[in-house]
């Protein structure tokens, strides 16, 4: 049975079992190209939430649509429509999501995404040796996609922006120089650089620089499913005070925290301008600080 057959068939049983059971259908799916694990915790975070609401909301069921292949906005777009693939959505904040989904205002990933190193071709690695301060990095060339809430954040700020249309495609563009870096999370870069070690084998780590920008990663939801919105809004709230996101942090990307060793690198902080006044930047334990010993996972 080919994907689309199975999706469309999965999304039909899911309308069925909301139709004749009382039970909670979270229908979610792969937006974007990411690597196993990066999908693996968004789905053990989502199936957290909803097991330690059980009590309160009672049983749930969660149906994952698509391959990697659905960009965001078209994840968007079915997640605003009633009967859409989608009904619950993990991804970076960006202003259209919060204006037009229910946004869950709990970092699920408590900030990590904000902690950023660069990629960059190995011939090009001593352009950054010296790099200090945000002026000196904005004049250099960055490898972004247009759908990425980085780009309207760099954008906006004056970097030197690059588009490319394609995830695989940044890296083939790096690997000919087509621009000079593309900022990571410290949870992906390492995967990455061994995933693209064959194809673009002159990619590299830079290894001096880490650039911090807030990047809250959130659970958005249908604007017609607000049991659900209000059930995960309660489930992440009691993850995060008995200290369950932590833990899950810790298991999953720990190695890549203690790899990327934030505290000896030059830090550039970049503002996010586009972030709601409603960011709970004020609440202290939904946020990592790599850089506080305190903060250790």
């Amino acid at each position: 049975m080919d994907l689309v057959r199975k999706t469309i068939l999965l999304y039909l049983m899911s309308l069925s079992l909301s139709t004749h059971a009382s039970i909670d259908i979270i229908r979610t799916g792969h937006q974007q190209f990411a690597k196993d694990i990066n999908q693996e915790y968004n789905f053990r975070i989502l199936e957290a939430a909803l097991k330690i609401t059980e009590p309160e909301f009672g049983a749930y069921k969660i149906m994952v649509y698509g391959d990697g292949s659905i960009p965001k906005k078209r994840a968007l777009n079915q997640i605003l429509k009633k009967d859409g693939f989608f009904n619950v959505v993990l991804v970076t904040t960006q202003p259209e999501w919060e204006e037009k989904a229910i946004p869950i205002r709990i970092p699920i990933r408590m900030g990590l995404l904000s902690y950023r190193l660069l990629l960059v071709h190995k011939d090009n690695a001593d352009k950054f040796s010296q790099l200090n301060t945000i002026e000196a990095l904005k004049p250099i060339s960055v490898g972004l996609r247009k759908s990425w809430s980085t780009w309207e954040v760099m954008q906006e700020q004056g970097f030197n922006v690059v588009n490319s249309y394609t995830y695989n495609s940044l890296f083939a563009m790096l690997e000919k120089k087509r621009f000079d870096y593309i900022p990571r999370g410290v949870y992906e870069v390492f995967e990455e650089v061994e995933f693209q070690s064959q194809a673009n084998p002159n990619i590299m780590i830079e290894p001096h620089i880490v650039m911090v920008l807030p990047t809250p990663y959130y659970a958005f939801v249908s604007p017609h499913a607000p049991r659900i919105a209000k059930r995960l809004n309660a489930g992440l709230e009691m993850m995060m005070e008995k200290g369950i996101i932590r833990d899950m942090l810790e298991l999953h990307y720990g190695y890549a925290i203690e790899q990327a060793k934030v505290n000896s690198r030059t830090v550039i902080q970049v503002e996010n301008k586009t972030l709601s006044d409603e960011t709970p930047l004020d609440k202290k334990h939904y946020w990592l600080d790599l850089f506080s010993e305190s903060s250790n996972l």
